[in-house]
């Protein structure tokens, strides 16, 4: 750990350089609490011209560079009473000088403040702000949260939020699953990296390149018309104001993994970095081959001889036994750089951040299957205990800019892109009824998956039109997914003792997988004032495009056994699948892709819109508008190497008219009460829609897909009081209903494997209350007055979701599922977090302890005789310390699952899996200037 010593060493010697004539200091409320995004402004008394910066998110200011003389130091924000300025004077000996402001909240007379700025950008009182000041109903956490957290990216910080939830990185939004949980960046569509869904997973997403993550829980006209339970937008950094350096490394400890010897499978030199270095890449004679691998009939031209096939079975690398690693302490670093520079003699701010992340965890499990038995009981058929290792590795970027392109006119541009890798090793092992063996299985798997996202937006304002705003977007979006030589093998236990060679469809097998999924998104605007008040009544009109393609191939060989004699099937994969062994008397390699193993896939739509936004009254807000949606969906299915297929088309075309109404009553500065109503649509992912069965890769289950699916009909009604309580607090609570038409909802088929396919049930609803309370306590009467200072530095955040739903299927698509009438696949019956904080204003010091629970939760729908299978209870408990050590220097802890609860899986009071994740801890550095 030399190493990291130095570099601290390195770092504490930067933080304490310093240069001559630099006012610094630090801003906070009443209570110490430190207030980021406060204007300092240095006012020369002789006239000089004015200097001034903004208070990061310490509420730390710095001005450098300031002469001698005399000056008048102020500091102001919005929702605060500034206090008296302070008279400087600056000698020419001086280097540094200190100071402090304390300023009062003003929430109570918010008609007397004069606004001078804008809260920093990620600040929590910008957060509220923004909150508060939105025409619909939604939920947020700015990046002063954010930095709080643990949480390492967007999807394990969006379960902090009120009735939010993830499933496997998919967003849960009012327990509504990822089919009606949308996600955006920078409000614009991100492309999908999920094979057979059109999901994105906020796991790709570091929650560290993020200001702001917002939840909008009702629907206005100018957003996409797909909404069901919200739709998450992730907005990214930019730099607000005073150049920006800042390096951060940390690393951290997974208990049962961290040091230990762990079963892995063969890498590549390159893995550390997250690329692979083409040991997986599909063989050359493979990939350009013009035809399927498989063996040439007696009557055809079609195919390869035997010879041939040992030939090209010889080109797979050979890679296949274990080896043994040290699983070595996650590590994470991090690079930001902020500037101002000037382009056309306007000022632009550019922003670059880089990070680079690896872990390992390891996880042991059990797992059980059953079956239909005698008298409508479940019977267990299969067993099996895995050990599973699994090393990830993750690369992001961001570069932001933003230019003021004179005073009507403003642009911005950034480029983020983020590749999340997961090299997973796989054993199990266990009794198989339909065999009536035990048998012992080892996969290895490399999965890439990758998000590039370049956006260019501005916004202007038209003074000959009555300040008229136009505001533009261009964004392009590309998700891709690369699954190189997923191995696999299966050996069964003989009576002998000894474990053999199967013969079966998994054993031998590699799977190679490319996914590309393309977007473009178009957006104009235009705000037109009505009258000349610029805060009176206004009309939002604009139109906007979505094209999108996704090209999906996956091509699937296996090494067939065509004769044993001459092997010992007992030996290990890689001396039974040598070279030598590649013969016709041996192993050959056939092509067992299916031809719906391909697909490609596009998705077109066009919208226009227009909306009111009224005050009728001086307390009530009107905000109503219509949105209109073209959309064509086809997916098109196709065989590979087989010129002369049709390809299988399936196409759906719908046009919607959405309407939107969201009033605001301002019952006073601080509080709002949210009524809103409006109807959106659901529509079907691409495979859902292919008529021809596929094997899900993800779950290995077979599918079909259903042509005639329709798009569903979403109406909702949406209710909201909430109130102010000081910056940064407020309490809240939130009744909503939804009621389905034609929902899409998974059905099982009775074939001889339980096929699973889609239909459009009849109805179903969802409703649910939420309550969120954020509270400094030193703010509450609970104690005396000697006690209050007891709960001075304490705050509490908690927030709660009752939730409940039905489907109603009909007789038509209940297939063999065990209940016609049920909750919604995913949903909680509750949702609940609470977060304890304690900060110390003198030291800076702030601790947060984080709890998180949901209710059980349908996670597989049963197949009669079998019930459904729900995921139990889980609480989680977090911890996370920050401490700053001088003006430059924070140190991070944090400790993740601190309970390490067992996760346990459920059908019919029968344990179908359990497992425990394990107890992580991490410690980190981060320097600033």
């Amino acid at each position: 750990m030399n190493w990291i010593s130095r570099v601290c060493a390195v770092l504490l010697l930067l933080a304490g350089m310093s240069q001559a004539a630099e006012l610094r200091g630090n801003v906070s409320d009443e209570s110490g609490q430190p207030l980021a995004g406060a204007n300092v402004v240095v006012q020369p008394l002789d006239g000089g011209a004015l200097r001034g910066a903004a208070t990061d998110l310490d509420g730390v200011f710095r001005v450098a560079g300031v002469g001698s003389g005399e000056y008048r130091l102020s500091a102001t924000m919005v929702g605060h009473v500034s206090p008296a300025p302070k008279l400087v004077q600056v000698k020419g000996s001086d280097t540094v000088l200190s100071f402090q402001f304390k300023l009062e909240a003003s929430v109570t007379a918010l008609d007397e403040v004069v606004v001078q700025g804008r809260a920093s950008q990620g600040s929590k009182e910008a957060a509220l702000d923004e909150r508060m000041d939105a025409a619909v109903i939604v939920d947020n956490l700015g990046g002063e949260q954010l930095r709080k957290l643990p949480d390492p990216d967007v999807a394990k910080v969006l379960r902090r939020a009120t009735g939010m939830e993830s499933m496997g990185g998919d967003p849960v939004i009012r327990g509504l699953g990822v089919r009606y949980s949308k996600v955006s960046l920078n409000n614009a569509a991100v492309s999908g990296t999920e094979p057979n869904r059109s999901s994105v997973s906020l796991s790709l997403f570091p929650a560290a390149l993020m200001r702001n993550l917002s939840v909008s829980k009702s629907y206005s006209a100018d957003q996409a018309g797909e909404f069901g339970g919200g739709r998450v937008n992730m907005d990214t950094w930019e730099l607000g104001g005073a150049p920006l350096l800042s390096l951060s490394i940390s690393t951290g400890f997974h208990a049962g993994t961290t040091f230990q010897n762990q079963r892995s499978g063969p890498g590549g030199s390159l893995d550390l970095l997250g690329f692979d270095d083409g040991s997986r890449a599909l063989p050359g004679s493979i990939e350009n081959s013009n035809t399927a691998i498989v063996e040439r009939g007696q009557f055809s031209s079609i195919g390869y001889t035997a010879d041939e096939l040992a030939a090209l079975s010889r080109s797979f690398d050979n890679s296949w036994d274990e080896r043994s690693v040290t699983a070595l302490p996650s590590t994470a670093l991090s690079a930001t750089w902020g500037g101002n520079v000037r382009v056309a003699g306007k000022p632009m701010n550019v922003l670059l951040t880089g990070l680079w992340n690896q872990s390992s965890h390891s996880k042991e499990s059990s797992r059980s299957i059953f079956k239909g038995g005698v008298g409508g009981q479940i019977e267990l058929q299969h067993s099996y205990r895995f050990q599973e290792f699994t090393q990830d590795v993750g690369l992001g970027g961001l570069a932001a800019a933003t230019w003021e392109g004179g005073d009507w006119s403003r642009y911005r541009a950034n480029l983020f892109y983020n590749r999340a890798v997961e090299n997973e090793t796989r054993f199990f092992s266990g009794w198989n009824d339909d065999r009536q063996q035990v048998i012992r299985d080892t996969r290895y798997r490399y999965v890439a998956n990758s998000v590039l996202n370049a956006q260019a937006s501005g916004h202007h304002v038209l003074p000959d039109w009555g300040l008229a705003e136009v505001d533009w977007m261009l964004a392009g979006s590309q998700g891709s997914r690369a699954e190189p030589d997923t191995r696999e093998v299966q050996y069964e236990l003989a009576p002998d003792g000894r474990y053999y060679y199967a013969d079966e469809t998994q054993s031998g097998s590699r799977i190679f997988g490319d996914l590309v999924d393309h977007s473009a998104n178009l957006g104009l605007d235009l705000t037109l004032p009505l009258g000349e008040d610029h805060d009176g009544p206004r009309v939002k009109t604009g139109v906007a495009a979505l094209v999108r393609r996704r090209d999906s191939e996956t091509r699937f060989f296996q090494f067939e056994l065509r004769d044993h004699h001459n092997l010992d099937l007992a030996a290990s994969p890689e001396e039974l699948l040598t070279s030598a062994n590649m013969r016709r008397d041996g192993f050959l390699v056939r092509e067992a892709t299916r031809p719906t193993d391909s697909y490609e896939a596009d998705h077109n739509l066009v919208a226009g819109y227009a909306s009111l936004d009224l005050h009728p009254l001086e307390r009530l807000r009107v905000n109503a508008g219509l949105r209109f949606e073209q959309s064509v969906q086809e997916v098109t299915s196709y065989q590979l190497f087989t010129a002369t297929a049709t390809p299988q088309v399936s196409r759906i075309s719908t046009a919607d008219w959405l309407p939107a109404l969201n009033l605001t009553w301002m019952a006073d500065e601080a509080t709002n009460l949210r009524l809103g109503l409006s109807q959106t649509v659901s529509r079907p992912d691409f495979r859902e829609m292919s008529e021809f069965e596929f094997t899900d890769i993800i779950g290995g289950h077979a599918v079909i897909g259903n042509p005639d699916l329709k798009r569903a009909l979403i109406r909702h009604v949406d209710l909201r009081w909430e109130r102010r309580l000081g910056p940064g607090d407020l309490v809240s609570a939130s009744v909503f209903a939804k009621r389905f038409l034609n929902p899409i909802e998974v059905v099982i088929q009775p074939t001889a494997q339980n096929r699973v396919s889609y239909e459009n049930a009849d109805k179903a609803t969802n409703t649910g209350l939420e309550l969120e309370w954020r509270q400094q306590l030193a703010h509450l009467n609970l104690l005396p007055e000697g006690g209050r200072r007891l709960l001075q530095n304490w705050s509490l955040t908690s927030n709660l979701a009752l939730l409940r739903s039905e489907i109603s299927l009909s007789d038509s698509s209940s297939g063999i599922q065990t209940s016609g009438n049920r909750p919604l696949q995913g949903q909680s019956p509750y949702l609940a977090n609470l977060g304890l904080s304690w900060e110390h204003p003198g030291w800076g010091t702030q601790v947060d302890l984080l709890y998180h629970t949901s209710g059980k939760r349908i996670v597989e729908v049963g197949a009669r005789p079998l019930p459904d299978v729900y995921e139990m209870v889980v609480h989680e408990l977090d911890l996370a310390l920050r401490q700053p050590l001088g003006r430059s220097l924070v140190l991070k802890a944090g400790a993740r699952n601190l309970l390490n609860p067992e996760h346990r899986y459920e059908q019919g009071g029968e344990t179908t899996q359990r497992y425990r994740e394990g107890i992580s801890w991490s410690l980190g550095v981060s320097w600033s200037r």
